[in-house]
């Protein structure tokens, strides 16, 4: 049997005058802290090595320019050198793909991402190489950021309604670009205005209202949507102006009474346009009635004159019907 050099130490080790007849080493013992030494120093007496980064790191926004990576290379060396390892390649982690899952080192692979498996934020995993016998990991990393998209943008205008505390007359759409399940969060400048939510994932909705209470004369409030995801200076694109005016009361009631008397003036005054059309339309029914029998231009202008006269009472009184309404 060939002993290694880290054998015949061990043995030699037995042999010398180290051990003494009190504690005394068998050879059995020196052979198998021989074979025990040799397997623990494994990699260190002599093994070949693959050599690849221990970890990668990638972050990307989506809607930005340039676009987030959706691939990348590592390459897998070998130690020492000259030396040709088989490995193979595996993860477990559903947003990475590996190509090739096995080849011949050194070598190159190419790693994918793929952003619909992700979530936003920190994104681990990792992936496994085997070979001869053993198991190298690398670890990535992906850091995923959105981008909010708040219709409608710019200014909004909340108009108050007669005998309201509260009106709810607009709505929001927060959607993301890409890819949904984006967090947001909504901050007001003020009281006056009340969201039916702060917070949700993309896409949704948000309704706002205003307290008529919390308004001055004239209001320009300001709502703000920010997430913990996208870039920390674009907060302020998807702030939205919220437009406002409070009328007093009394001059809303004052309004509402004289559009109710101007109402009431213009059905009337119509009502005596659809008498004069019908006195009108008598005289002509009349005149028509003494004509009758005869014939030429005269006949025939008077009998297009009580058609036409016959047609406008009739409009006049549909639209005194739905006045009255």
């Amino acid at each position: 049997m060939a002993f290694t050099a880290l054998q015949k130490f061990v043995l030699d080790l037995h042999r010398s005058d180290y051990t003494t007849q009190a504690m005394p080493m068998s050879p059995r013992i020196s052979l198998a802290c021989a074979f025990a030494l040799q397997a623990a120093c494994g990699a260190g007496c002599g093994a070949n090595q693959l050599v690849i980064e221990k970890a990668r790191f990638f972050e990307g926004t989506l809607g930005s320019s340039p676009s987030p990576p959706l691939d990348s290379r590592i390459r897998i060396g070998c130690e020492p050198a000259d030396a040709k390892i088989r490995w193979t390649a595996r993860t477990t982690s559903p947003w990475i793909s590996v190509s090739p899952i096995e080849g011949m080192a050194p070598s190159d692979v190419e790693i994918g991402f793929h952003i619909g498996e992700m979530s936003y934020g920190k994104n681990e995993g990792t992936i496994d190489f085997a070979f001869e016998g053993r198991m190298q990991s690398v670890a990535v990393t992906y850091s995923l950021k959105g981008a909010l998209v708040v219709a409608p943008s710019g200014d909004v205008r909340l108009v108050p309604s007669l005998g309201q505390s509260m009106t709810f007359d607009e709505e929001l759409l927060i959607t993301s670009v890409d890819k949904d399940g984006l967090p947001w969060n909504l901050t007001t400048t003020s009281p006056a205005i009340v969201a039916s939510a702060l917070q949700g994932v993309t896409p949704s909705r948000v309704t706002l209202a205003m307290k008529m209470s919390e308004l001055d004369s004239r209001s320009v409030e300001t709502i703000c949507f920010a997430s913990p995801y996208i870039e920390e200076d674009s907060a302020k694109i998807y702030g939205i102006r919220i437009l406002s005016s409070r009328i007093p009361t009394e001059k809303l009631e004052a309004e509402a009474r004289l559009a109710a008397r101007q109402r009431r003036s213009a059905i009337k005054t119509f009502q005596k346009l659809c008498d004069d059309a019908m006195d009108d339309l008598g005289a002509v029914e009349k005149l028509w009635g003494e004509l009758t029998g005869a014939s030429g231009p005269l006949h025939n202008m008077l009998t297009a004159e009580f058609k036409e006269g016959l047609a406008l009472l009739v409009e006049c009184r549909a639209r005194i019907g739905r006045s009255k309404r």
